[in-house]
C-alpha cells in the first residue's frame, strides 16, 4: 500500500507530516484519504 510506505518513509526520516495533493473535485479519493485519518487542511484554486 503506497499510503503505509509514505508514513513509513515520512518516519524514518523523522517527519511530522505527510502532505497528500489530490483533485478537490475527486469526491471518492478526498473521503478515502480521509478515511485514512488524513485531515484537509486547504485547497489551491488553479
Amino acid at each position: 500500500m503506497v499510503i503505509k510506505w509514505a508514513l513509513h518513509q515520512a518516519f524514518l526520516r523523522e517527519r511530522q507530516f505527510l502532505r497528500l495533493d489530490c483533485g478537490a473535485k475527486n469526491a471518492g479519493l478526498c473521503s478515502y484519504y480521509e478515511r485514512q485519518w488524513f485531515i484537509q487542511v486547504g485547497q489551491t484554486h488553479r
